[in-house]
Order: C-alpha cells, then structure tokens, then sequence
C-alpha cells in the first residue's frame, strides 16, 4: 500500500486500537510513523514493514526516533548497493578496454 492508502484506510484504526490499549501517542507521531515504515525504500509499505512499525510503537520498545534511523540506515545500504553495482560495471568496462588494447591502456590490474 501507498502512504496515503495507509493513512486514510490503516490509520484511524491503529489510532483506535492505541487509545483503547492506552498506548500514548499524538497524530503527528502516527504521521511520521507511517514516513518511515518504507524503509525498503520501494514507494509502498509492504505488510512486514507496517507490522513491525506498529508493533515497535507500541511495545514502546523502540521510539520513533528509532524508526527513523532503521529507515535511514536501509536507504544507506541501498544507495552503497547501487554503488557497488555502478562501481563493479566501470570496473568490467575498463577491463574490456584493457583487454581491447585501448590506445594509452596500462597493463590491466586484474578482472
């Protein structure tokens, strides 16, 4: 689901079930919550996401702020992952060009 699906369908019923279970929370907390449950970073918010979100709210084991860093953290691996794979297509890049006998090429370092 999108954000905004979570917001207006998921939401106002969390909101409920934490007012029932007298779980403290304010609407600006559920809001940012719900910014940081994508941490694959995919645009929507598959079901393992939102469970542990919640989840972790509520045990009030893990603070928002919490949430924030393990979303910030995931979209970190996943940019050094995209580097990784760029890295390692210049790298075969060079390495044909090497092996082509590129004019001006030093001997290739290693595949």
């Amino acid at each position: 689901a999108t954000k905004a699906e979570i917001l207006r369908c998921a939401m106002p019923q969390v909101a409920q079930l934490f007012h029932e279970y007298y779980i403290e929370f304010t609407e600006y907390q559920l809001k940012e919550l719900v910014n940081f449950m994508d941490v694959s970073h995919t645009g929507r918010i598959d079901q393992q996401e939102f469970k542990r979100s919640i989840a972790s709210f509520a045990s009030g084991v893990k603070p928002l702020c919490i949430q924030e860093a393990i979303y910030y953290i995931a979209r970190c691996t996943n940019n050094v992952g995209e580097v990784r794979s760029k890295l390692s297509r210049l790298e075969e890049r060079v390495w044909r060009l090497d092996r082509a006998g590129a004019p001006g090429a030093q001997a290739p370092l290693s595949p």
